[in-house]
């Protein structure tokens, strides 16, 4: 929208918003912006067919904008295809590689980029835009609540804007810390301080009851075997008759497997 803006004759450094290109390319439906998803459009006859559309000039814009998606998953013949036009663009085209792995793009490619790197959004800020959006959509959250949606987001707005479309689904009217830190598969804060604690104390078996604790209240209980009990598929007589394994032996395993369906869920 910058490079497009039509509200002056030259890029600008905010767009107006309003003009007809900025409303286009708000609503995706521009003619001289292109988006392609570079991880299904990776090959070589896809660059070639981009390299054949760059020659021509744009519709009605100022810049023809090609914007490839998780750019890094182009070949490197694809790459190697798109160098010459990367190196000399024509004066009306703009490349825009956008990726989560710039390190996986080939060093010739990086080389005639210029970089912009986003960096993740503050806690701060996810937390109040939460906040603004809960209370246009006449949404009760606990402060709390919004606190632990902005820590899963990790810094990221989509992902806790993400969590909270769940935590609303899954909510009865009002949205709180326990709902969204069992949708998270959060620990609570004194379960982790008790862990803390006796790992500072040396207590290995204090941790492992503490972690078998929370695996076992976030396990469904229906599906929570019971200590050396036998599944359903195995009749012990019949396995054993048919000399497959030890009596013994196959009690150990059982208690293995019981054990293992535990911990892992």
């Amino acid at each position: 929208m910058a490079l497009n803006c039509r509200s002056t004759g030259t890029p600008v450094p905010e767009p107006c918003g309003i003009c007809d290109s900025c409303t286009e390319i708000r609503a995706g439906n521009s003619v001289d912006v292109i988006e392609i998803d570079a991880a299904t459009n990776r090959g070589i006859d896809e660059i070639r067919e981009l390299r054949e559309g760059a020659r021509y000039r744009p519709a009605r814009d100022r810049f023809k904008i090609y914007i490839l998606d998780e750019a890094h998953q182009i070949t490197d013949a694809a790459f190697n295809a798109l160098l010459k036009t990367l190196e000399e663009p024509p004066e009306h085209i703009v490349f825009v590689l956008a990726t989560t792995q710039p390190e996986d793009i080939p060093q010739t490619i990086r080389s005639r980029c210029q970089h912009f790197s986003f960096r993740a959004v503050k806690f701060d800020d996810i937390v109040a835009q939460l906040r603004e959006l809960s209370t246009q959509e006449k949404i009760e959250a606990d402060d709390d609540a919004l606190a632990l949606l902005a820590e899963a987001g990790d810094g990221s707005m989509r992902d806790a804007l993400s969590i909270l479309d769940q935590a609303i689904a899954s909510s009865s009217g009002k949205i709180t810390a326990d709902a969204v830190r069992n949708l998270a598969g959060a620990a609570p804060a004194h379960i982790l301080e008790n862990v803390m604690q006796s790992v500072a104390r040396g207590t290995s078996e204090e941790v492992l009851r503490q972690v078998d604790h929370l695996i076992a209240k976030a396990q469904p209980h229906a599906l929570r075997p019971a200590d050396g009990a036998i599944p359903a598929q195995c009749n012990r007589r019949q396995n054993c008759r048919q000399g497959l394994f030890p009596a013994a032996d196959f009690d150990r395993r059982t208690r293995a497997r019981a054990t293992r369906s535990r911990i892992v869920w």
